[in-house]
């Protein structure tokens, strides 16, 4: 897989919450710093993240930023496993 695509992946599993995906990506040298075409950062998403509710369901604001701050945890991690 391209580099470009990586990022472009890893940018999509942390914009919409896809804890499952960000390990491998990272692992697999995906930068959490480096942007996709639009400008944007995987940590960026992260931080930003609003859709970590369970199939789609909304969330109580305490449960989201919870959510959110789990995955920025497991993005920083990840990066700091390599």
């Amino acid at each position: 897989m391209s580099s470009a695509a990586m990022q472009t992946r890893l940018v999509h599993a942390c914009k919409f919450g896809k804890l499952e995906e960000i390990g491998g990506l990272v692992e697999a040298k995906a930068d959490i710093n480096g942007p996709n075409r639009g400008g944007e950062t995987a940590l960026g998403m992260a931080l930003q993240c609003k859709q970590l509710g369970l199939g789609g369901k909304k969330m109580f604001k305490e449960d989201r930023d919870a959510r959110r701050r789990l995955l920025v945890q497991e993005v920083l991690k990840a990066s700091l496993d390599d």
